[in-house]
């Protein structure tokens, strides 16, 4: 007969593998005949965190939490769910103390960094967020370089490779700061993908690699999101001059003689993204009554497989955008974006294109806590919701706003 412990064992391996609800069928199987088992409680409560029920997830892992003080992974998720319910001081009191059992615990600081960027504690917040690269799957991320990390400090001369190590999205956010290190008289090879490179080797004063071969002699290699601490960034020196990326302006022009025949507002939609994390994606049926605002015209800048969801709706330029330097040219030919929190809303918002961004509860930290603004893109205007999960709220607002701009 298997222990509580074997079952409770299966059930997380259940859980790692995918099999989300075999695993929670174990977790309540044993809940039900062990209310006190804190191991059941946390895996329903992180089970319902991947689903974005994040009520439900504060309930159970608050309950696992108080019934394992001890346990240093109970009072992390805890902090999670907090934080995803946007109680960035409570979710921060909680990973400090899972931290105090457990110092070493990379993912607990990686956590305590979000709640504190997201509160604009930017001093302790960039800190604990170069734990990133202590995490299981990151440690190592850079060993493919054969070159040592610089810890030389701003020095002019320097010659330093500046890696991109996070999404697009993430790219596009902190290469503001790369003009910055040219401006101290450091020499900036910007290693890329080649998604990204027709963009970023506009970028003035770098050059860009997109493979190792391509690097060259320099004196070490930067992660690019390690920029804002190296900087001494605060809330009151976020770099928000925009814009600070350009697209080529012959593209841009082909762009603008492409869309001519538009009437009205040129407005470029973008409506889903990857599905980790959860719940930031719209399904497009839920925009289809902003199609109907007079005096605007849409196109769907939205790539993959989502973008059939517009199929007779409106013109999809997926297999136009080849990469993102086309991308770029699109957004900047347009006089809207309108978006989820993507990609595309950090491109829009590096090119100085005015945006709309449509944020789910949950939403990343960098969107900090204002309802509509967020200080690292001036003029942008977000539409948050205000209860997980409910994008009709959000529709509705901006269908009002779009309906209100002067044509």
């Amino acid at each position: 007969m298997p222990t509580r412990d074997d079952r409770h064992a299966r059930a997380v391996a259940a859980y790692r593998a995918g099999s989300l609800g075999e695993a929670e069928r174990a977790a309540l199987a044993l809940h039900r005949e062990a209310p006190g088992f804190a191991g059941s409680c946390w895996l329903l409560g992180v089970i319902a965190h991947d689903c974005a029920e994040y009520d439900a997830a504060e309930r159970w892992l608050g309950r696992a939490a108080a019934l394992a003080p001890a346990d240093a992974e109970c009072l992390n998720s805890h902090g999670r769910a907090l934080w995803s319910l946007r109680r960035f001081a409570d979710a921060a009191e909680r990973h400090r103390a899972a931290l105090a059992l457990s110092p070493g615990f990379a993912l607990a600081h990686l956590n305590l960094a979000e709640a504190l960027l997201a509160m604009g504690r930017f001093d302790e917040g960039w800190r604990e967020y170069e734990w990133r690269f202590r995490l299981p799957e990151t440690t190592g991320y850079f060993a493919h370089l054969a070159l040592p990390e610089w810890t030389g400090g701003l020095v002019a001369g320097a010659k330093l490779l500046v890696m991109g190590d996070q999404g697009f999205g993430d790219v596009f956010h902190f290469a503001r700061y790369v003009p910055m290190l040219v401006q101290r008289g450091i020499k900036v090879v910007l290693g890329c993908a080649p998604d990204v490179a027709p963009l970023l080797s506009r970028l003035k004063g770098i050059r860009v690699a997109t493979a190792v071969e391509q690097i060259g002699a320099v004196d070490g290699y930067l992660p690019l999101t390690h920029l804002p601490m190296l900087l001494g960034t605060t809330l009151e020196t976020i770099p928000a001059r925009v814009p600070y990326l350009a697209a080529d302006p012959a593209r841009v022009d082909a762009w603008r003689a492409r869309l001519a025949h538009l009437p009205g507002l040129r407005v470029g939609l973008a409506w889903a993204g990857r599905p980790v994390p959860p719940g930031r994606s719209i399904p497009f049926a839920m925009l289809r009554p902003l199609l109907d605002i007079e005096g605007a015209s849409f196109v769907a800048l939205q790539k993959g497989p989502e973008a059939a969801e517009a199929e007779g709706a409106l013109d999809i330029l997926d297999p136009l955008l080849t990469d993102f330097g086309e991308t770029a040219a699109a957004i900047a030919a347009l006089d809207l974006v309108l978006c989820i929190d993507s990609a595309v809303a950090h491109l829009a918002g590096a090119l100085g294109v005015p945006a709309w961004v449509m944020l789910n509860s949950a939403c990343d930290w960098r969107w900090m806590t204002a309802a509509d603004s967020c200080p690292w893109y001036p003029g942008m205007r977000l539409f948050r919701q205000r209860r997980t999960g409910r994008w009709r709220g959000v529709v509705t607002e901006v269908a009002t706003a779009l309906a209100r701009v002067p044509q």
